[in-house]
């Protein structure tokens, strides 16, 4: 019977696609005869017609099972490379095949080392030169790094010094400041760079460096030369500081061509071996750090999903790719008076920024992983569970307790007040500003730091009606503003030397009884004394991996008094061993009661892939 057909047929699945055929064919023929024999008298065309239809559809299975067991797919091949626990920010192949370079932190070393791989022996070889990242490997084993790396606002933005330095030994040369990425041209005989324009507070796409090909108030990461040095690859983020992002690839006279929709997470980008594809990291639905493909028509597929986050690190023209499996999350701790030990008042996998109520009985903080506009959540000291208030970043708390502000991570970002209580989430601002800091003031107003229009930072009021006036000049930011809303602190953006200003728009006056590698939180409720932020080696500027100790790194809040510039230790904080850069944040309640602690644990795995395609 035609069952016994189909069983029969299920067997074509462990034989050649000729021999499935074949096979396929004779049985279908008299499988068609069988049928035919044992249906009633009918006209003979009636015959035909059923004996007809039944081989087309037994040859139609037969045929799919033919198919089936003519396809063979090979999965890609993953080699681990490095054992040792820790995290590896970067890596590169070098020019031999069998080697990589990367930097990474390996361990309890709190510093962030160059290391050499071979991908046929385990084991990395430390070379004792610091470094922040390896960005790009020349053909000849000229090799790109950055160094003193340190942070230019919240999020992902970071600048420090290009340097140059042979894979076969001696100090890297300094070469470049201000930059982030840089990658050589297919040759070696040119560099494109990704630099910060502290002048314009704009991120720059330079070839060859200081010839601007692109440039824009969001910031940009990862630039890749194609494969016949034509084309520049880069990750376009509209919003400065947070990886939203396009895939963009610009010719050499500067003209662009966006590939992809802006995605979640877009990190870490490369040319496919053959050169036609550009490949990248991006979240795509909700599955973190996919390793998607586009092409230049912009027609895009899935390369590799899987669980966790795998990070592309570096393509070879051969085939051979470099990926890291990292084990990747953010913690939020609360310490307070009742709960010395502290609390993990995380809501899912990645807290950003915080904010204690005015009476210290509340924090406020965002969740990056709730959706793509993110979350701002309030949670009450007590333990008791987090209220979702609306869509954004948080960045305060108003004084009544009654309404928050969170930032939009949308071109260009905007303002949304969110009711603690009854009402609805509206958006309060419609403008062009870049917003870094935010903090509301007594009256109902708020004060922030921002730019617009290719000028510097500086510090602006506004109001509920999207009303905003300029407060400072241009690169003096503000940092903190008095409990009675008549005073506030300012700090240069390049020295972060402090001053204090009358609100009014009197002249201001030099702090120096705050340092300038002392960070202010806020003012304390008498008005007369602030605390402020700071830890051996300016922890404040840089993460714990840029200190050149093996100690463990530790956060120290102070009171500093304004009138007599004298300071008292409130409490030290140790940071987790395992704490990296990129997210490390220390506050406390005004009175300094409290505390809170967010920092990034990451551990990561390094693979050399094959068969990827």
């Amino acid at each position: 019977d035609i069952a016994f057909q189909l069983n029969e047929l299920s067997g074509l699945r462990s034989t050649s696609g000729a021999e499935a055929a074949a096979i396929a064919a004779a049985d279908a023929e008299a499988a068609a005869k069988a049928t035919a024999a044992a249906q009633p008298e009918t006209s003979s065309a009636g015959k035909l017609v059923t004996v007809a239809m039944l081989a087309l559809a037994i040859g139609a299975i037969a045929a799919w099972f033919a198919a089936k067991a003519a396809y063979h797919y090979t999965p890609p091949t993953f080699q681990q490379v490095t054992f040792v626990d820790g995290i590896i920010d970067s890596s590169r192949f070098l020019p031999d095949g069998h080697s990589f370079i990367c930097a990474a932190r390996l361990s309890t070393d709190p510093r962030r080392l160059l290391y050499i791989g071979n991908i046929d022996t385990p084991g990395l070889r430390a070379l004792n030169i610091p470094a922040d990242q390896v960005e790009s490997v020349s053909p000849s084993g000229n090799v790109l790094i950055v160094q003193n790396m340190h942070g230019i606002g919240v999020g992902y933005v970071a600048v420090g010094t290009l340097a140059q330095m042979g894979i076969d030994g001696g100090a890297p040369r300094a070469v470049l400041d201000d930059v982030q990425y840089a990658t050589w041209d297919p040759e070696g005989k040119n560099f494109a760079t990704v630099r910060f324009v502290a002048e314009r507070h704009t991120y720059a796409l330079e070839y060859p460096p200081d010839t601007i090909l692109y440039e824009t108030h969001g910031w940009l990461s990862n630039p890749h030369f194609s494969r016949d040095g034509k084309l520049i690859a880069v990750l376009d983020h509209p919003v400065f500081g947070d990886d939203l992002g396009t895939v963009a690839v610009f010719n050499l006279q500067g003209k662009v061509n966006i590939l992809t929709r802006t995605y979640g997470e877009t990190q870490h980008l490369a040319w496919s071996p053959d050169g036609k594809e550009v490949w990248f990291n991006a979240t795509e639905d909700r599955v973190h750090r996919n390793i998607l493909a586009v092409n230049l028509k912009g027609q895009w597929r899935t390369l590799l999903s899987a669980p966790g986050r795998m990070v592309l690190q570096d393509v070879r023209a051969d085939g051979d790719v470099l990926i890291d499996s990292t084990d990747n999350h953010r913690v939020l701790m609360v310490y307070t008076p009742e709960f010395p030990n502290g609390r993990d008042f995380s809501w899912l996998d990645w807290p950003f920024l915080m904010r204690f109520s005015f009476d210290g009985k509340e924090i406020l903080f965002g969740d990056q992983h709730v959706g793509e506009k993110y979350a701002t959540i309030l949670r009450n000291l007590d333990g008791s569970p987090g209220v979702m208030l609306g869509p954004g970043d948080p960045m305060d708390i108003s004084y009544d307790g009654k309404y928050a502000l969170s930032r939009l991570p949308t071109s260009p970002e905007q303002l949304m007040l969110l009711p603690t209580g009854t009402g609805e989430p509206r958006q309060i601002t419609h403008s062009n500003v870049s917003y870094s800091f935010v903090r509301w003031l007594p009256d109902g107003r708020y004060f922030f730091d921002g730019s617009v229009e290719n000028h510097p930072e500086r510090a602006y009021v506004g109001d509920l009606n999207g009303n905003q006036t300029p407060l400072t000049p241009e690169g003096i930011l503000a940092v903190a503003v008095s409990p009675d809303g008549k005073q506030m602190i300012t700090a240069d953006a390049v020295t972060r030397e402090k001053a204090i200003m009358p609100m009014d728009g009197g002249p201001s006056k030099p702090l120096p009884q705050i340092t300038p590698d002392e960070t202010v939180i806020d003012f304390m409720a008498d008005g007369e004394s602030v605390l402020v932020r700071r830890s051996h080696s300016d922890l404040a500027a840089k993460a714990p991996e840029y200190i050149n100790t093996t100690s463990a790194p530790t956060a120290e809040i102070w009171r500093v008094d304004l009138k007599d510039g004298k300071h008292t230790l409130i409490r030290s904080i140790d940071i987790p061993a395992k704490a990296v850069g990129g997210g490390l944040g220390v506050t406390t309640s005004r009175d300094g009661k409290s505390y809170a602690l967010q920092y990034h644990p990451a551990s990561s795995i390094e693979y050399l892939v094959r068969g990827l395609k």
